[in-house]
């Protein structure tokens, strides 16, 4: 069975503020089987005031006297990276994508060709946003982290007025994020809207996500890095490479198991009932002129060679031809039609 598994590696801001180290997190992607690289895109001055306080999460993990401008600052994707690492993902046969944070990070990245978008949670709710992104999009995933499941709808039925593909995932917003929060279930919602529709995982578990695969999803986001005790807000909540590599074929063995709506025995199964399935067996010596009932049949394996079990109500009151032995596999030839 092809798999169908979209795994998005969100690098985010684990580059450290380092293009060298955007491109190695790309080629580690690579590695582990991710589909596509995402990148946040923002100007310092334009996403934070200065000396707005960091989230709680943030503040467990960086310098709790940096404000969140300062932190933000030293992990600029910058602009005049962007030709560069969009030609390198080209050139390695996967997927860029980014999560502008305002109208110029947008206007910026149509003027570089790119067509496809992510909407951040925060940005879920933001109509005037979703209009204008949704203007120059072929494709939008949009987190819906925070978001009511009205406000989840609308925004989906805002996009929906615009000529782009929308892939919604259900995601909760902390990092990381608590198991029970999941909510996984929003998941076959949002597939009676959608025809693809994803996770955004921040579970340090991958039960959420088989469960997700389960009722729908097919696009999988996690945030990926090279080293999860390096320093930084995200790093510690991040997969590396090994657990990336582990997590696509966690996904992808659950994509394989969950198979069909329709059973039909498997290659295996088909050879293992040769010898496992029953068929019609003596009970007992048997003389000619014998009648064929619960006396004189027992149902035994194997099945080949032999007459199905579900012959014995078509021959039940019916003669033997010539004597047999015991536990002898009866055939049609034995019987007096």
């Amino acid at each position: 069975m092809k798999e169908n598994i979209y795994l998005i590696a969100e690098i985010g801001v684990n580059h450290d503020g380092d293009k060298s180290k955007a491109i190695m997190l790309i080629d580690q992607a690579i590695e582990a089987g991710a589909d596509c690289v995402k990148f946040q895109t923002y100007k310092t001055d334009l996403v934070v005031s200065r000396n707005a306080p960091k989230a709680k999460y943030q503040t467990e993990v960086t310098d709790k006297d940096e404000s969140q401008y300062a932190m933000l600052e030293k992990l600029e994707f910058k602009y005049e990276w962007f030709p560069k690492i969009i030609e390198h993902c080209k050139a390695k046969g996967i997927d860029f994508l980014t999560t502008p944070n305002n109208f110029e990070d947008i206007d910026f990245l149509v003027s570089l060709g790119c067509k496809e978008f992510k909407i951040a949670s925060y940005q879920s709710t933001e109509l005037p946003y979703l209009k204008y992104i949704a203007k120059y999009a072929e494709k939008l995933y949009i987190s819906l982290g925070m978001a009511t499941t009205s406000e989840a709808l609308l925004a989906i039925e805002t996009l929906q007025d615009f000529d782009c593909e929308i892939i919604p995932l259900q995601c909760t917003t902390n990092y990381p994020s608590k198991i029970e929060d999941s909510n996984i279930a929003f998941v076959t919602t949002l597939k009676s809207f959608c025809n693809t529709v994803g996770y955004s995982c921040h579970v340090n578990s991958d039960i959420p996500s088989i469960l997700a695969y389960a009722c729908g999803a097919t696009v999988f986001e996690k945030h990926f890095t090279y080293d999860k005790l390096a320093s930084g807000p995200d790093h510690s909540s991040s997969l590396d490479m090994h657990d990336l590599k582990s997590y696509k074929n966690t996904l992808v063995s659950a994509s394989k198991a969950f198979g069909r709506s329709q059973r039909f025995p498997s290659k295996i199964e088909l050879e293992n009932m040769k010898g496992m399935k029953r068929s019609l067996f003596t009970k007992k010596n048997i003389k000619a002129g014998d009648v064929i009932d619960f006396s004189t049949i027992e149902f035994k394996r194997p099945i080949s060679g032999g007459l199905e079990v579900n012959y014995f109500d078509q021959l039940r009151g019916k003669k033997f031809k010539k004597d047999l032995s015991d536990d002898y596999q009866i055939q049609l030839t034995d019987i007096v039609l």
